[in-house]
């Protein structure tokens, strides 16, 4: 048996109850040369049983274990590493995909000439679908989040193409040639991933994007991302997971530059140009959903961790270009304390609101 056309990646932490749709859904692909890497990330629920009776029907199946939780980005590393596929293909472990997507991939990858392959992708709600609906759209601007089909074998084009938003950063829904992965999980420096459960997809996307030759994206909707579980209803209200959100964003970031420096040298005034687009979605989170949803007496507070992670220049540049904007239930007192260009910003921004 030849290896593996597609390596399907599924790291697992605590979905027990979602996970038999994923597997069964990958273990019924039309094209039977794939392989199905999970990795179980110190689940503490019943997903560790389901693994092994599902290892136990089909040989494809391997399963790796994390004797302890280290996030979804060191769970990721791992499965790429024992990865043996021509391409992989992230899924997470409350998602399913349609069962053509491995022989999908395989054809569009035109023998396999392809680094990247991106595919369409649905929403699918199961809670808080007007408000799940209303983050994607301030991420995108797009509410069907359907990126237009197209074909580059441009390193230059693909890059620009990732600025501007019209390749989206989301791993799911993208084969990625197996030798492109693997470059991602030995450019990572020592112990980066340990421990980041959010924007790991930037990071990931921002590395295949600045080192990609040739980039494909199909109009099949081949995966199935389900909202309402996981990350997505993770309760922001709680000042803990709010710094921890904060503070993986900021090393995100970080590592977002240095991919995009390391390779385009001449981009150092990133600040200033479209990669606000990167920078800006994670602000515009930050603000409209997760300091929003702090208790009155943490917002100040939100504010002031958010300015120590990101930057008090960036912040106020952003917010001087009308990227973001201040809620109105803080207190003015609290932002005219840092200074007075905060200030005059403070009341520009807000004038009409300072007029009722």
């Amino acid at each position: 048996m030849p290896n593996p056309y597609v390596s399907f990646l599924v790291p697992v932490y605590n979905t027990g109850k979602y996970l038999p749709k994923c597997l069964d859904s990958l273990l019924g692909q039309t094209e039977e040369n794939i392989e199905i890497i999970v990795v179980n990330d110190g689940s503490t629920d019943n997903s560790a049983e389901i693994l092994e009776i599902y290892r136990g029907r089909d040989t494809r199946i391997k399963v790796i274990t994390h004797p302890r939780n280290c996030g979804l980005l060191e769970a990721r590393i791992t499965a790429i590493k024992f990865s043996s596929g021509r391409y992989i293909a992230h899924v997470d472990s409350d998602d399913w995909t349609e069962p053509d997507f491995a022989a999908k991939i395989v054809e569009y990858s035109d023998n396999f000439t392809y680094d990247i392959i991106a595919f369409q992708f649905s929403l699918d709600f199961l809670s808080l679908r007007k408000k799940l609906l209303k983050l994607f759209e301030l991420r995108d601007g797009r509410k069907n989040y359907v990126a237009q089909s197209c074909i580059l074998k441009n390193s230059a084009a693909i890059f620009e193409k990732y600025l501007a938003h019209e390749i989206t950063w989301e791993s799911c829904g993208k084969a990625i040639k197996s030798s492109l992965a693997k470059s991602f999980c030995h450019s990572l420096p020592t112990g980066v991933a340990a421990g980041i459960i959010f924007s790991e997809d930037a990071i990931q996307t921002t590395f295949h994007v600045c080192h990609a030759r040739s980039y494909r994206c199909v109009p099949d909707k081949s995966y199935h991302y389900r909202c309402g579980i996981g990350v997505t209803t993770i309760d922001f209200s709680d000042f803990d997971t709010f710094r921890t959100r904060l503070k993986n964003h900021a090393s995100a970031l970080e590592l977002i530059r240095l991919f995009i420096n390391e390779t385009y040298p001449p981009f150092e005034d990133y600040q200033n140009r479209q990669f606000h687009l990167v920078f800006a979605e994670n602000l515009q989170k930050c603000l409209l959903n997760s300091i929003s949803c702090l208790p009155y007496e943490n917002r100040c507070e939100g504010y002031s961790l958010f300015m120590e992670c990101y930057g008090q220049k960036r912040f106020l540049s952003l917010l001087g270009e009308g990227v973001c904007y201040i809620p109105e239930e803080l207190p003015i007192s609290h932002f005219l304390k840092y200074s007075v260009q905060y200030a005059k910003l403070f009341l520009k921004r807000n004038a009409a609101r300072l007029k009722r």
